[in-house]
C-alpha cells in the first residue's frame, strides 16, 4: 500500500471519527432537550394538579361553612321557638357536634 493511498485511508478514518463525534454531540443535545421538555411537562402537570387541589378545598370549605351556618341557624330558631327539657339538649348538640365532625371530616 502507497504512502498517498495510507494518508488517504487516515484521512477518512478521521473524518468518521469526527462525523462520528458530531452526531453524538447532536444526540446528546436533543437527549437534553428531550428531558428538558419532560420536566417542563411534569412541572405543568403539577401546578395544574395543585391548582385542582386548592379549588377543590377552597369549594368544600365554603360548602362546610355555609353548611355550619346553616345548621346554627337552625338550632338558634330551633332553640328559639322549642322548649325542650336537658336530656334532648344534650342529644341535639352531640348530634349537631357529630354531623360537623362529619362535614369536616373528623372521625371518633
Amino acid at each position: 500500500m502507497s504512502i498517498d493511498h495510507q494518508i488517504s485511508a487516515i484521512n477518512e478514518v478521521l473524518e468518521a471519527e469526527k462525523s462520528n463525534l458530531q452526531k453524538i454531540a447532536d444526540c446528546k443535545t436533543e437527549a437534553e432537550q428531550i428531558i428538558e421538555a419532560g420536566r417542563l411537562k411534569a412541572r405543568s402537570i403539577i401546578n395544574r394538579g395543585d391548582e385542582r387541589i386548592s379549588s377543590l378545598q377552597a369549594r368544600a370549605e365554603l360548602s362546610i361553612e355555609r353548611r355550619l351556618a346553616e345548621l346554627k341557624q337552625e338550632m338558634a330558631s330551633l332553640s328559639a321557638h322549642a322548649e325542650i327539657d336537658e336530656n334532648d339538649r344534650q342529644k341535639l348538640h352531640l348530634a349537631v357536634s357529630l354531623l360537623t365532625d362529619e362535614l369536616v371530616g373528623i372521625t371518633k
